[in-house]
């Protein structure tokens, strides 16, 4: 056996497997051990294996990371909510101005309140027959229909409602005038029944042209002309305006028509006489309406000559001693002006009373009125002439307060008004030449104002108010009845 070789303690030492542990070792600091430890890498996953605490916080989630996104999301929510809701206020009109169903139903709720209360001022009642005051009905046989009156705020009840001596109907659909209104045209020294009588144009002061003429004539004969129009007009119809067989009314004048006997038979009527309800109360009602104004005229005429009423007997001779205390132009002659449908007129012996008369045709029996009636008829006409004139007083002064407040506001108001000590003083003259007062007992109106000086009242009492009524008022937005 071949003996082994001895250990050469001097030999060098055992070589690595590979050359990488070479290359590792020869960077490294010479070890003095021979025994060599090779390195071991170790995979970190956890914060304790890596050394640090375990009580760090999480990476946050997806809602954390946007939620200022989600913050700005509702925001814009919110906004465009409120937007809708409430833009329209700033950008456009007022929302219920725009709802037009709803604001012509209101309109319509208006006009007819308005309506209900102009039956009761005319009529003292809202459920109208029609033969009477209905719409279609011409109680006042001026040519306008009730429902005409009321758009033009005219008295169906006064054939002559701004008292020129032209009816309104012949002013609103012949002369073109204004029928609420005495001085319409641009001439306001003139009245209406001036302009027509001289056959001028009320609306450019100049002599009407041959084809003007014309024009008017042929509205007469389309319309026909109503009294009060016949009487006042009853020259220059026939010379000027060539009106002399046009109309039924156009030959029928005080002067020239004899009463017809009373004890003719209603057969001698003519065969074209409408005798329709609707024509009977028409005729009726304008029967009334005469002798309600020269009854008034009668009471005028006995209080200048010591309660005596005229003498005669005769109602053509007593209707030319008073007519000139007629208020209105009336046609003393009936309307139809045959058999028992005539006036009359009787005084007692020592002419301290007088009887007035005429034939209804719907009731089919003679109506009577005596001075006592008589004088009760003139105190309404002359008590609605007081309320009349207190109406226009106050809407005068209101306008003069307007004119103050436009001339006297600053800043942001709207309006300012005076105080009730420095009312009269702060008006007059610099706005008005002097204060309308009441016609019957000259008292100022009654004038308050608010603490803020923004906001007033005017008030007068009626002499004849309507049913619920008290008497008149305005203030800075409105005049009506209270």
């Amino acid at each position: 056996m071949t003996d082994l070789p001895k250990e050469n303690k001097t030999a060098a030492p055992q070589q690595p497997d590979n050359q990488e542990n070479l290359t590792f070792f020869n960077v490294m600091p010479k070890n003095k051990s021979s025994n060599l430890i090779r390195p071991v890498v170790k995979t970190v996953s956890t914060p304790a294996e890596k050394g640090l605490s375990s009580d760090l916080p999480k990476e946050p989630g997806f809602f954390k990371k946007n939620i200022k996104y989600f913050l700005i999301f509702i925001f814009l929510c919110i906004l465009g909510t409120a937007g809708y809701f409430y833009a329209p206020s700033f950008f456009v009109d007022d929302y219920k101005s725009q709802n037009y169903l709803a604001t012509q139903t209101e309109q319509n709720d208006q006009t007819s309140e308005q309506k209900n209360k102009w039956l009761l001022d005319f009529f003292g009642k809202t459920d109208c027959e029609q033969v009477l005051c209905g719409d279609e009905a011409d109680p006042d046989h001026d040519g306008l229909k009730n429902l005409e009156e009321f758009d033009l705020q005219t008295d169906p009840n006064n054939a002559d409602s701004d008292k020129d001596g032209i009816a309104d109907g012949d002013e609103k659909y012949v002369f073109l005038t204004n029928p609420s209104n005495e001085h319409s045209g641009v001439n306001s020294n003139y009245t209406d029944a001036d302009y027509a009588k001289n056959a001028y144009d009320p609306k450019t002061d100049a002599k009407y042209l041959d084809s003007e003429i014309a024009n008017l004539h042929a509205k007469m004969k389309q319309f026909s002309l109503h009294q009060p129009t016949i009487t006042t007009l009853e020259e220059p119809l026939l010379n000027i305006y060539k009106f002399n067989q046009d109309s039924p009314f156009a030959t029928t004048t005080p002067s020239t028509v004899s009463p017809a006997p009373s004890s003719t038979t209603d057969s001698v009527l003519p065969k074209e006489t409408d005798l329709s309800p609707a024509a009977k109360q028409d005729r009726d009602t304008q029967r009334s309406l005469t002798i309600k104004n020269i009854g008034v005229a009668l009471v005028k005429y006995g209080e200048g000559n010591s309660g005596k009423f005229p003498s005669s007997n005769s109602f053509s001779q007593m209707y030319s001693t008073v007519k000139v205390y007629l208020k209105t132009a009336t046609n003393p002659t009936d309307p139809l002006n045959v058999n028992k449908f005539v006036y009359t007129y009787t005084t007692n012996e020592d002419r301290t009373d007088f009887t007035l008369s005429y034939y209804s045709e719907t009731l089919n029996q003679l109506i009577k009125k005596a001075f006592k009636d008589a004088k009760e008829d003139k105190q309404k006409m002359e008590s609605a002439g007081l309320d009349d004139q207190r109406r226009n007083d106050l809407e005068i002064i209101r306008s003069t307060l307007l004119v103050y407040s436009e001339d006297n506001i600053a800043g942001n108001e709207i309006y300012v008004f005076p105080t009730k000590e420095k009312y009269k003083t702060a008006l007059v003259p610099n706005y008005i030449s002097s204060l309308p007062k009441d016609p019957k007992n000259q008292l100022d109106y009654d004038y308050q104002v608010s603490e803020t000086f923004d906001t007033f009242t005017l008030k007068s009492i009626y002499d004849a108010p309507a049913n619920g009524k008290t008497g008149y008022m305005c203030n800075q937005e409105e005049c009506r009845d209270y």
